[in-house]
């Protein structure tokens, strides 16, 4: 009974943390490589290749089990590379906006995803706005509230509260204002992108082919192809494409293995395990590790603003998450009762004396 307590709640939860630590170690890294010389395009390129060969394992023993089978619908590759091109879109301005201001403000804005989602899932007329519902009631405030706390956390510097008290941290950066907008602007691009990229894959993809790690080498493997002419023409500098130092390859294994493949991998296992929702309430726990990791490696030092503003943005967060889980209740309930009124007496809600009446 333990054991199964284990695996249902200890193991998710470790794994969902570890894909958090893994996320922001992504940023704090690439952080550091930057500062080293790294391109953003040679990284981009090189961590979706790295990304692509981790999932040939994983997929090849998807392909030979006897119950998977390739779909044929051509309609989900081509929405596959499009989200690939999507992706791309949406990590060069997510790189960018790392190279000018910090992982942390990253990992605030990252919080926007889920309102992100619900904005464009209303666009798409995939959710419905019923004002009567207060989980739709939630939904909305928490959007709103979420964008009030990004607008503080981009907008509103603030004093300092804890400058770094490290006389050699290992990086060293300021960041002017304007640089810190710009940053903020760009990674609202990023998660924007990423919520358009949920909506699809979710709608378009999952339901053709399932949620499997196929599915991820597919996408990255278009990543990779997509990237690797756009990143050339980007960065003409053949010199720039031998990486310059260790730190540079460390950075691009690591991100390629544990930013993007481990990653991906454990938040796909958590869609079907846990789904969704349980898979988003982790994301304001990379706010307090980036904030963490960048004081002590990059020397970035914590504002008044970020602190209010992840506040903010977290309220606004779990307000739309507590919508989400509501209406995923109701839905429940009702799909409970649909069965309950056309079998009526199946063997689960039959009456034990009918059941044994033959004893």
């Amino acid at each position: 009974m333990r054991r199964g307590c284990l695996e249902r709640e200890a193991l998710p939860l470790a794994a969902m943390v570890a894909a958090e630590f893994a996320g922001v170690g992504l940023t704090i890294i690439f952080k550091a490589a930057s500062s080293k010389g790294i391109s953003n395009y040679v990284f981009i390129v090189y961590t979706y290749a790295i990304a692509a060969l981790c999932f040939f394992p994983f997929a090849f023993f998807f392909f030979f089990q006897r119950s998977f089978h390739l779909p044929y619908n051509i309609s989900s590759y081509f929405m596959i590379l499009s989200l690939a091109a999507i992706g791309i879109g949406s990590q060069l301005c997510g790189y960018r906006g790392l190279e000018i201001s910090s992982p942390a403000l990253s990992s605030v804005i990252s919080n926007l995803t889920p309102a992100f989602t619900f904005i464009f899932a209303v666009i798409f007329r995939i959710e419905k706005l019923d004002w009567r519902s207060s989980n739709c009631v939630a939904k909305i405030i928490g959007t709103i509230v979420s964008m009030i706390g990004a607008f503080v956390v981009v907008l509103y510097k603030g004093p300092m509260l804890l400058p770094n008290s490290y006389k050699k941290p290992l990086l060293l950066h300021h960041h002017s204002n304007s640089d810190w907008v710009l940053g903020g602007f760009l990674f609202s691009i990023q998660y924007l992108c990423y919520a358009i990229s949920s909506v699809l894959m979710t709608t378009k993809v999952i339901k053709v082919m399932g949620a499997n790690s196929f599915v991820l080498l597919f996408y990255y493997i278009c990543t990779t192809l997509l990237s690797t002419p756009i990143c050339l023409l980007a960065e003409t500098d053949f010199r720039a494409w031998t990486l310059p130092t260790d730190m540079a390859l460390v950075a691009v294994i690591y991100a390629g293995m544990m930013g993007q493949a481990f990653y991906g991998i454990i938040h796909l296992w958590g869609f079907r395990e846990k789904r969704p929702v349980y898979v988003s309430s982790f994301r304001p726990l990379s706010i307090v590790i980036a904030a963490v990791l960048a004081f002590i490696l990059l020397g970035d030092a914590l504002y008044f603003g970020s602190v209010i503003g992840a506040i903010i943005i977290s309220i606004g967060f779990y307000a739309l998450l507590w919508g989400k889980a509501k209406e995923a209740e109701i839905k429940k309930q009702i799909v409970v009762v649909g069965n309950l009124e056309s079998n009526p007496y199946n063997e689960e809600t039959r009456p034990l004396l009918q059941n044994n009446n033959h004893t």
